[in-house]
């Protein structure tokens, strides 16, 4: 019984996988218009034609209670994906650092950061923790510079006459505050 669940039922829960990965907006994450507009799109529509399938073999079976409850399952976990997601991005900024135009560095209240670089077709987003103690900065993330493409380094000390943060690394970019 439990195999014919599974084997019935393992293309939905892929498919939902799939729409869950996709649409997360959280932690690290890359995103591109053809995804967007052409991948979600269909893979929504392959939901629906497998939901049809599914609910006319579970008719003539007289099974609703496991089509139900696997839909309820599904769609509960979906809308904790975007409630995760939507208090993912609904953070505190503490500081907005400009790195190039097209890569900001956020710094959160909650020692959480985010680097978003923005590509003409999408954009990159990575994430993780950061200290900022005594003037010094501090990036909790070994990857930094390669995700920032030699751009971010590490550490970083605060110019206050200058309102910069200066790498302690040569050859890396200076963090600098936008003025108002």
């Amino acid at each position: 019984m439990f195999i014919k669940y599974v084997l019935r039922y393992f293309t939905l829960f892929l498919l939902f996988s799939l729409l869950i990965f996709l649409t997360k907006r959280y932690g690290d994450f890359h995103t591109a218009v053809l995804v967007q507009l052409l991948f979600t799109p269909f893979l929504i529509i392959l939901i629906v034609v497998n939901l049809i399938i599914l609910y006319n073999y579970e008719k003539k079976q007289n099974n609703y209670i496991t089509f139900r409850n696997s839909i309820f399952f599904l769609v509960l976990l979906l809308i904790g994906n975007f409630l995760y997601g939507k208090y993912e991005i609904n953070k505190d900024v503490f500081i907005t650092l400009e790195v190039e135009d097209n890569m900001l560095l956020t710094l959160y209240t909650n020692n959480k950061y985010r680097l978003r670089i923005q590509y003409p077709h999408g954009s990159s987003n990575y994430s993780g923790e950061y200290i900022l103690q005594k003037n010094i900065l501090t990036i909790n993330d070994s990857l930094i510079e390669t995700k920032s493409k030699k751009k971010i380094s590490n550490k970083y000390i605060y110019q206050k006459d200058n309102n910069k943060f200066i790498s302690t690394k040569d050859g890396y970019k200076v963090l600098q505050i936008p003025t108002e």
